[in-house]
């Protein structure tokens, strides 16, 4: 969750410097940014796992390369 939460942060700090706007707008952004980078730190953490279990399959099944 931390990472989620650092991520995001930096997400809004970089759009805010780069694109400001008033803090309505801001805090929306802000509520996007948070489900954007959370969507992509879940989809990136179930690649691994999938990733991983993939190669415990393949050596138990005696697939070495």
């Amino acid at each position: 969750m931390a990472v989620i939460a650092g991520l995001a942060g930096l997400v809004v700090l970089l759009l805010d410097v780069l694109f400001p706007v008033p803090f309505p707008l801001s805090a929306v952004i802000a509520v996007v940014a948070v489900v954007a980078v959370a969507v992509v730190v879940i989809w990136c953490r179930r690649n691994y796992v999938a990733a991983m279990d993939f190669a415990v399959w393949s050596l138990e099944a005696g697939h070495e390369s």
